[in-house]
């Protein structure tokens, strides 16, 4: 035998893959998942999952001072998402944006496409709700503030979420036209 026949074979015992025994334990495993199985039963048993529904706030809990900044906020909130929906649209038509694979479904429409804003669009309807939105619950929210302020014998130019409240009816109203 020689010498090179001896290294060829070394190599190649020594490159191939050669598979470890493993012990497997059988019952340890049974153990281990029936342990597992209790354990989740046991937690999903002891979770409350009764759910206990107020129904809808009454309308005098908006008068609560603690209440006029998540007012003023939803209507931050619903002008962002008009100013959102006006930009998104305005851009397709003004080619600013091309879609890519955003066609028809909460996407650019074919006539969008083509520059035309048609007033049977379906997609021209949700751009002016979220507006429409802010303007009526800023605006209301201000004369819900001034009526609460004027009933605690305060004045509504020192309140600062009332201005809030202005601003935002403002910016609403300006993006209305």
């Amino acid at each position: 035998m020689s010498q090179l026949s001896l290294h060829a074979r070394a190599k190649e015992y020594l490159m191939s893959s050669v598979a470890m025994p493993r012990r497997r334990h059988p019952a340890r495993s049974r153990i281990a998942r029936g342990a597992t199985a209790f354990l989740m039963i046991t937690a999903a048993a002891a979770c409350d999952t009764e759910v206990t529904n107020p129904g809808p706030f009454e309308d005098r809990f908006l008068d609560d001072p603690q209440a006029h900044a998540a007012v003023v906020n939803g209507a931050v909130r619903s002008l962002g998402q008009g100013v959102n929906n006006v930009a998104y649209t305005t851009a397709s038509v003004t080619r600013e944006l091309f879609p890519a694979g955003s066609t028809s479904s909460f996407g650019i429409t074919p006539r969008q496409q083509q520059g035309l804003l048609a007033f049977d669009d379906e997609h021209q309807n949700p751009p002016w709700t979220g507006a429409q939105r802010a303007r009526f619950v800023a605006e209301s929210g201000f004369e819900r503030f001034t009526a609460e302020r004027q009933g605690a014998g305060q004045s509504i130019d020192n309140y600062l979420i009332g201005g809030r409240a202005a601003l935002w009816a403002a910016h609403a109203n300006r993006l209305l036209g």
